[in-house]
């Protein structure tokens, strides 16, 4: 009995090593580098005040989007927001659903998600390994919150009437705005594939917009979509 409790815990293990530091830490390696990568971003487009940029690196058809914008509120509190799966629909058009399956421990935990169909896109649904890990004071302060799809299909089985999508990095650097310490400066970085049968170039098109959710972000946090908030 002693023996096939060990096989199964082993086999449990290799199953779930999508937990280990040594998945989770490249995640955030590839994150920073493509953070830190400000050579060849091409313009998407500005609203609110809200920049959205795209690149496309070699050897991959799927667009990486980035955007940046200021939130009149503290990045610890942009953080909770981001991390309440129960409220993400106020601020995120594309969100259906979801919950958080397990917390690993005080940074990492795993979730699972849905996306809302869309006039070119069946709904969507996702299994989401997601970190943080603040940044040194000596740096400026602020945090890293950093996700990407992770298999397990005992535990995250495929779902009807959801198209499997994988989430190659989706990442949030909370910082205190430069203006103002008590406001955040995020920056959302984004490259997913929805699969399914839509050709790379309507799923890159799609995806565009996903960085836009910082403005409903900014409307749940602050009251308003604009930047600076209006004086009272």
């Amino acid at each position: 009995l002693c023996c096939v409790c060990h096989c199964v815990l082993e086999r449990k293990q290799t199953r779930m090593a999508y937990l280990e530091e040594s998945n989770i830490s490249p995640m955030f390696d590839n994150f920073v580098r493509i953070l830190e990568d400000t050579e060849g971003w091409d313009d998407v487009c500005v609203k609110r005040d809200v920049t959205v940029k795209q690149k496309y690196y070699e050897d991959d058809p799927l667009v990486v989007l980035r955007g940046q914008g200021i939130i009149a509120a503290p990045y610890k509190a942009v953080l909770e927001r981001l991390k309440d799966s129960e409220k993400k629909g106020e601020w995120d058009l594309f969100y259906e659903k979801g919950h958080t399956i397990r917390e690993v421990n005080e940074k990492t935990g795993i979730g699972y998600f849905c996306t809302k169909s869309t006039m070119v896109t069946w709904a969507r649904d996702f299994a989401l390994l997601a970190s943080g890990r603040e940044i040194p004071e000596e740096e400026g302060g602020g945090l890293l919150f950093v996700g990407k799809s992770f298999v397990d299909e005992e535990l995250v089985p495929e779902v009807s009437g959801y198209v499997r999508g994988t989430i190659k990095i989706a990442g949030y650097r909370l910082v205190p705005a430069k203006e103002n310490p008590e406001w955040t400066d995020i920056t959302f970085i984004f490259q997913v594939d929805v699969a399914g049968w839509l050709p790379t170039s309507v799923v890159n098109m799609v995806n565009t917009y996903q960085p836009l959710c910082i403005i409903g972000l900014r409307k749940v946090l602050t009251g308003t979509t604009i930047h600076p908030p209006p004086a009272e």
